[in-house]
């Protein structure tokens, strides 16, 4: 309810830079989606060697995916971001990367799958 109360109540015509950029590190700050992503792509930059980098860049695949539509907010801004495209990349990293890993045969179908929703929605104007 809150989303959906922002997203009707907040005119950014009229929001200083500073206001928007406020409710941007809000958004950042509050969004666990988002922060599970900011924590597994460190992971994967710090240790990439580790058994631990495949999964971590799998999971901010899913999260990227899953910000780029998860409201109206995170939908626009998620454009702005390109988390679809974020998405199919760190999928398609996962599989290159780490061929070996379990996870690279879902790696490889979701980033497929990614690409095809990106597409379809074009296609449909949606985002």
């Amino acid at each position: 309810m809150r989303s959906i109360n922002f997203s009707m109540g907040w005119n950014s015509s009229i929001a200083s830079v500073d206001d928007n950029a406020a409710v941007r590190a809000h958004h950042y700050q509050h969004e666990c989606l988002y922060r599970a992503r900011a924590q597994c792509l460190e992971i994967a930059r710090r240790y990439p060697h580790s058994q631990t980098a495949a999964k971590a860049l799998y999971r901010a695949a899913c999260a990227s995916e899953q910000l780029a539509s998860f409201d109206d907010w995170w939908r626009k801004e998620g454009a702005r971001l390109h988390l679809q495209d974020d998405a199919i990349r760190l999928m398609t990293r996962v599989y290159q990367q780490y061929p070996h890993d379990p996870l690279a045969g879902s790696a490889r179908k979701f980033a497929q799958v990614y690409a095809e929703e990106k597409a379809a929605s074009e296609r449909n104007g949606m985002f």
